[in-house]
């Protein structure tokens, strides 16, 4: 892969300052960029720019936040019950009033398109159908998570880079992308041009102030939450420090804690008020409705960063965080990672700097501080074994894809519906076969998903550091 560094101009720190990078980056084929800083404006760089744009995000709050600070947006996910075939209509009638005759002359508005990954298959039909597919930049934000979310969505993912073929320009965006270990090994991004790496001037670059904490004995998410509640319950505050010979304090919170349950036994084991209390996590999350019920509000971001509100209570989720702008000037992050839960073993070298990113003002002076409190799961698995197993799966794939090829026609049919009929959770333990379809030209593909075995290897090398 052809890496490229890219020096920012002394004293930009956003990159909606450099009017000049969209001409410096291609204005086709598949190319990567890796930020290096959270917060600094790329995708406000796409979204102000001349270029119609396709903004693909995995975080529906990402989107949300962003369509308010640009209502000309249109926004496509599955956040109102409109049917798929209506939504589209919809898209349609938005890029036809963007173009569209008025008595005061022609409207040259530039369509911006806000798609979450699972819908970004449906837009691409639409523009594609219309004949206008090559004129938009497809901006893949936070493309890291294409890899980290493979453990409950691989074939969303999957499906989603496999439509991305043939596409005339995208752009993968990120501060903490993909390891290129990983890429090299990805089929879909074979054909990447360039990966640019911006260099920032030192001036800009903020140190974080990170304090890390394994787990004591017996202690718990629950049990943590419950003496960081109390701290505060008898200081008034989540935390403080002397800025500028100043003393300032913490008086709201953000904790980052991957588990609605625990969520929900935190709020009301500590008896907090809903009132104070704000979640981000999954629109399809089970606990939903326990939360709706409790009157804690859901999903509030502030999107106003000159007059920031937040609730004093907001607990995050690992589905929502990524890309979200948060805006408060005094907030303190609490980090939960317990790894004995497999589900829960974050990357923390890619979570932690999004994590840290995610408070925007420069007025809150705790927008680098963090308290991270971790727990990983150590394997009895040796290298030899995992790359066994690995491998042994690799050659089941293998099998399977070529007696599928020898296959009837009937056999074939069956055997489709089979991998798309089985449990998720069940999919991939034998093998990485999966069906992936093709939304631009018809039909499906059978293939490896190489975000799973990714995933999977990651996962031993985090386990076996433990």
């Amino acid at each position: 892969m052809n890496k490229i560094e890219l020096p920012v101009p002394v004293g930009y720190r956003y990159l909606s300052q450099w009017k000049d990078l969209l001409n410096i980056l291609p204005q086709s084929g598949k190319y990567i960029v890796n930020k290096v800083r959270t917060g600094c404006g790329g995708t406000t760089l796409f979204l102000e720019s001349n270029q119609p744009c396709i903004l693909v995000s995995p975080r529906i709050n990402v989107l949300l936040s962003k369509h308010e600070q640009y209502p000309n947006s249109f926004l496509f996910c599955s956040v109102d019950a409109d049917p798929i075939t209506k939504k589209k209509e919809k898209l349609k009638s938005y890029i036809d009033a963007c173009f569209a005759m008025t008595p005061w002359g022609q409207n040259n508005r530039i369509p911006k398109i806000l798609v979450t990954v699972d819908s970004y298959k449906h837009v691409a039909e639409q523009l594609n159908f219309m004949g206008i597919l090559d004129k938009y930049t497809v901006l893949v934000d936070e493309f890291q998570c294409l890899m980290s979310d493979a453990a409950f969505k691989g074939n969303v993912e999957l499906t989603f880079l496999h439509n991305l073929q043939g596409i005339k320009s995208v752009c993968f965006l990120s501060a903490t992308p993909i390891l290129e270990d990983y890429l090299n090994e990805m089929d879909d991004f074979n054909d990447v041009q360039a990966y640019y790496q911006l260099v920032w001037d030192s001036s800009v670059l903020e140190q974080s102030n990170l304090l890390s904490l394994p787990y004591k004995k017996g202690e718990s998410s629950r049990s943590i939450c419950k003496q960081i509640i109390d701290g505060y319950r008898k200081n008034g505050y989540f935390a403080q420090k002397v800025v500028n010979n100043q003393l300032v304090q913490s008086h709201e919170v953000c904790i980052f804690l991957n588990e609605v349950k625990s969520i929900i036994s935190a709020i009301q084991e500590n008896k907090l008020n809903p009132n104070d209390v704000n979640v981000l996590c999954s629109q399809s999350n089970a606990g939903l409705a326990i939360l709706r019920h409790m009157g804690v509000h859901i999903g509030e971001l502030c999107t106003d960063p000159n007059h920031p509100q937040n609730r004093t209570f907001t607990f995050c989720t690992k589905s929502t965080f990524e890309g979200v702008d948060f805006y408060s000037d005094n907030a303190y992050t609490y980090i939960f990672s317990d790894g004995v839960l497999n589900w829960n073993k974050h990357d923390l070298i890619i979570d932690v700097p999004q994590i840290l990113g995610r408070q925007r003002l420069a007025s809150n002076p705790f927008r680098t501080d963090a308290t991270l409190y971790y727990r990983i799961k150590s394997t009895t698995e040796s290298l030899q074994e995992a790359t066994n197993r690995i491998k042994a799966k690799e050659e089941a794939t293998n099998r399977w894809i070529n007696n599928y090829n020898t296959a009837s026609d009937d056999i074939k049919k069956m055997l489709v519906e089979g991998i798309r009929n089985m449990d998720a959770d069940k999919r991939y333990e034998t093998n990485y076969v999966d069906v992936v379809d093709d939304t631009l030209h018809g039909g499906f593909e059978i293939k490896p998903n190489y975000l799973m075995r990714n995933m999977e290897i990651r996962d031993w090398q985090l386990s076996s550091f433990a």
